[in-house]
């Protein structure tokens, strides 16, 4: 599944949050059937909790706000292999492990 991500006045992680608060405000709204909706919410939760934003925000000065850019958060079934696309190329998230060490 794909989310879009406007970076325009905030960095990647203020973005996903606000996203992430804008679907659960639709959800609870919403009538009939929230499957994709689910998906959505689901994705980011595991995005924004295990992402290692520092890095996002320090290696690549496009996702910290500062530039106006939109972004593709790519959640695969395995949310281990999400994808950032950005000005068409493919970054990894580099997902943190719960003891703090980085996933490789």
């Amino acid at each position: 599944m794909d989310i879009m991500l406007d970076l325009s006045p905030f960095c990647i992680q203020t973005e996903a949050k606000r996203t992430y608060t804008k679907l659960l405000n639709r959800y609870f709204k919403a009538d009939g059937d929230k499957s994709v909706m689910e998906e959505q919410i689901e994705g980011l939760t595991f995005f924004l909790k295990h992402a290692d934003f520092g890095y996002l925000r320090h290696r690549y000065p496009e996702l910290s706000g500062d530039i106006n850019t939109r972004i593709i958060l790519r959640i695969p079934e395995n949310q281990h292999e999400t994808q950032i696309i950005c000005q068409e190329k493919s970054i990894d998230p580099k997902f943190r492990v719960e003891d703090g060490r980085d996933k490789t």
